[in-house]
């Protein structure tokens, strides 16, 4: 879980996470993969080291000459392209880095940005979480578990320390 990132989002997209699903139409081998790109990053930037603390484990990480790639399996029993975006968010959600993410999943940017705002309100009326976040719980949401996984992450961090933006994809 990250520690309370000081820092509002800057004002221009600084991570794309994407996700993607081979053979989707049928589950059964069905295999799918999250990646991540921080433009402009290093592996040996001052920004890498203690405010990725958190993921090392979780992805295969990269430096090229124009930033830092990360990627990892979607695992689970059950892939989509919502959910492989939806683990790209949470992993860069997990940073200690104030983060403007760009995706290019409508979907995913909406539900992001609606659960942002609950998080900001509680934030500035100083209240804790309220028993459900959303209309149902989360295990009764379609990719609740990444979804509670985001809200943790999203808390911890604090809400005003992340934007998430719709890209064309």
């Amino acid at each position: 879980v990250p520690e309370r990132v000081q820092d509002e989002a800057p004002a221009s997209i600084n991570v794309f996470p994407y996700g993607a699903v081979k053979n989707s139409m049928n589950q059964d081998i069905a295999i799918g993969g999250y990646g991540i790109w921080w433009p402009g990053l290093t592996k040996d930037g001052n920004a890498y080291g203690q405010q990725m603390k958190g993921i090392h484990d979780l992805v295969i990480t990269e430096s090229w000459r124009e930033g830092l790639a990360m990627w990892g399996p979607l695992k689970g029993i059950w892939h989509s392209s919502t959910r492989a975006e939806l683990a790209g968010l949470v992993i860069a959600a997990h940073t200690e880095l104030p983060i403007h993410i760009g995706i290019d999943n409508k979907a995913v940017v909406d539900k992001a940005n609606s659960l942002r705002g609950i998080a900001i309100d509680l934030e500035r009326k100083g209240k804790d979480d309220p028993k459900k976040v959303m209309k149902k719980h989360w295990a009764l949401q379609h990719d609740g578990d990444l979804w509670e996984a985001f809200w943790i992450a999203l808390r911890c961090r604090g809400a005003e320390s992340m934007r998430i933006t719709k890209v064309k994809g």
